[in-house]
Parts: C-alpha cells; sequence; structure tokens
C-alpha cells in the first residue's frame, strides 16, 4: 500500500492483499475498528504483515475498504477501516454458468476462471455423464464451491460475491431455464437470414457448448445456421451450459434445443469442459459484454 499526503490511497497496489470479511455484523465504515476472522488472522501471518499495514477488505456489497493494521497478536488481529473505495470491475452482461459437475479439481478450476471472467451465477448441473453427487455430500461441494468462489474474487478484485446455486438435474434445470425466460430467440424457426437486417435485441440467450461435430450433425437435420448469433446485438442475460467429460448425449443436446438453447462450438477441436468453460465466457464478454 502506498502512502501520499492524504492517506493509504493506492488501491492498485499488487502488494496489498484483499480479504473477504462477509456481511455477518461486521460494519466496514471509515474509523471502524474490526477483529478480522481467524482464517483471515492465518493469512495475515503467514504474510508476515506488520502493524501499520494496510490491507483491502470487501464484504460482497460492491465496494472495499482500506484498512490498517492496528493490532497484531497471535490469536487476533485489529484493524482500523481508512477508507471506502467505490469501484467496480464487474461485467455489464448478467451471465450464468449452468456447469455439468466434472472431476473435483477441474470442477474447482472452472469455477476459478469463471468468476475471474465475470460470471454472475453459477449452476452444477446434473446429467447422464456428469459426476455423481451423493445426496448427504451436497451441501459440502456446495460449501467448498463458495470458497473457491470467494477465493477467486479476493484475487481478481471483485466486489460481489457470485452466487452457487444448488445442484440442479438436467431436465429440471433446462426447463426451469425455459419457464424463467419466455423472451427468447428461436434461431431454428426464424427465417430471417444474417446481412437481411436481422437485428435483435432479445431479453435472454442460452446457449449449449458442443463440439463442431455435434453442431455439424444438428445443422444437417435442424437446417441450424449458427452464424445467426452475430445477428443478436444485445441481451440482458445470458446462460451458458457446458457439459461434463464425455459430453452430453443426444437426448440431452435436443432436450436442451427443444427448451430454447442455441448450439455453439468455438474452433476445430473438441475442447475440455473447464477449456469450454473459459472459451465460452469469453466468447459472451467479448460478444455481449464489456470485454472490448
Amino acid at each position: 500500500m502506498t502512502e501520499n499526503k492524504n492517506g493509504y490511497e493506492d488501491k492498485n497496489d499488487s502488494s496489498c492483499p484483499r480479504f473477504y470479511v462477509g456481511l455477518d455484523g461486521v460494519l466496514l465504515e471509515p474509523e471502524n475498528i474490526v477483529e478480522l476472522s481467524n482464517e483471515v488472522h492465518r493469512h495475515i501471518l503467514v504474510l508476515r504483515k506488520k502493524i501499520g499495514d494496510g490491507i483491502i477488505l470487501f464484504n460482497g456489497d460492491g465496494n472495499q475498504h482500506i484498512a490498517i493494521i492496528l493490532e497484531l497478536h497471535k490469536k487476533f488481529t485489529l484493524v482500523k477501516i481508512h477508507q471506502q473505495l467505490k469501484t467496480s470491475c464487474e461485467s455489464s452482461l448478467d451471465l450464468e454458468l449452468l456447469l455439468c459437475v466434472i472431476a473435483n479439481d477441474k470442477m474447482d478450476l472452472a469455477i476459478q476462471k469463471a468468476v475471474e471472467l465475470g460470471v454472475k451465477s453459477i449452476t452444477p448441473v446434473l446429467c447422464q455423464r456428469s459426476q455423481r453427487i451423493y445426496v448427504d455430500k451436497i451441501s459440502k461441494r456446495v460449501e467448498h464451491w463458495q470458497k473457491i468462489i470467494i477465493s477467486s474474487c479476493e484475487q481478481c478484485g471483485r466486489n460481489i460475491i457470485p452466487k452457487i446455486n444448488l445442484p440442479a438435474k438436467f431436465a429440471d434445470m433446462v426447463k426451469i431455464s425455459n419457464m424463467a425466460n419466455q423472451d427468447v430467440i428461436d434461431f431454428a424457426s426464424t427465417n430471417n437470414d444474417v446481412g437481411s437486417g436481422y437485428d435483435q435485441i432479445i431479453e435472454c440467450l442460452r446457449l449449449i457448448m458442443l463440439p463442431r461435430s455435434q453442431s455439424f450433425q444438428l445443422l444437417l437435420e435442424q437446417k441450424f445456421n449458427q452464424l445467426k448469433l452475430k445477428s443478436v446485438q444485445q441481451i440482458k442475460q445470458l446462460k451458458l451450459l457446458v457439459g461434463p467429460e464425455g459430453g452430453f448425449n443426444m437426448e440431452e443436446i435436443k432436450e436442451a434445443l427443444s427448451e430454447g438453447f442455441v448450439p455453439l462450438h468455438l474452433g476445430n477441436t473438441t475442447l475440455r469442459s473447464e477449456t469450454a468453460v473459459i472459451a465460452g465466457i469469453t466468447f459472451a464478454q467479448i460478444q455481449y459484454g464489456n470485454f472490448i
């Protein structure tokens, strides 16, 4: 943290660590004294911070706060809130990731990168080829994913914590998604072509990531023109569905399409699930968000 004549203000100092403190009973207001949680206290000790050092705290309300270490003891740390910084790096796109559950380490990576790339919420999906989750393990898995999300926000600078939903069955997810978002474009049934003045502004666009081979098969079966995605100029919400290792089976794909999902493939190679997450979100942010 760099100090100038007005105090500690350099929010871009990479040496200043960021910590999430939650919303329960912690008032992050200037001049307030705050005792850090045991977890944050341990990080302070590991980082070998000293009295007078600055850190950044946020609680998910959209702001971050500069705090100065007042007391540093073996079992607790006290800080003084110095200044509120009203900064935001949130994307303009309301993007939900619908991610079929994959192997633990790959799932963690996919969630981490999805948060860094700006998703607003994540829904784990259970389909035929997804990793199984026993009912008695669901709460622990969700809690673990929540920690991954918070850690990612601490690292990437986001001040609003994306929501992690409870796992949903594939059939339930596509039906609920359709019921909640009636104002969607049906590319398969429209007769308009790209370049004919077709310019869509829609409420919600739902994409299902597929390898080129499956997209080509669908093109032959349903005369679907994927290039029509480029005719959508503005959307308010996007839902991105990414499959598990082994991909979706054809019945699941057809079910998703019947509920309004639009196939999306990127490149000529078959992507791993975690790679598809990164590629799909990046495409969405460039095309409809504020990456450019």
